[in-house]
């Protein structure tokens, strides 16, 4: 795994209204493929609020979630595991997994 690095809101580039593929995965219901707009509206009214982008994967993919999920008691949804099998995270309601060049390149 590479090393986790994180985005806020604070660092997206420019908002935009183009369409992207992404996983959406939801607290007890199997993930789906949605097609939503890119715009940081749209990525916050799908985590329910603030967005958070990490990166837990050598591969260009994102999981973005709610800045504040674990804070505001969201409920929890799926365990990261490292490659050694240990927990190295829980992520609290809904996220989205996507390609990079799908939403940000940095």
């Amino acid at each position: 795994m590479g090393e986790k690095k994180y985005m806020n809101e604070d660092s997206t580039q420019k908002e935009s209204k183009e369409k992207i593929n992404v996983l959406l995965v939801e607290p007890g219901k199997y993930p789906k493929m949605v097609t939503m707009d890119s715009g940081l509206e749209s990525l916050q009214k799908a985590v329910e609020g603030d967005i958070q982008a990490v990166y837990f994967w050598d591969d260009p993919v994102a999981l973005i979630c709610n800045d504040d999920g674990k804070v505001n008691g969201l409920r929890a949804n799926r365990a990261i595991y490292d490659e050694e099998g240990e927990l190295e995270d829980i992520i609290c309601g809904n996220f989205l997994i996507t390609g990079l060049d799908s939403v940000y390149t940095s």
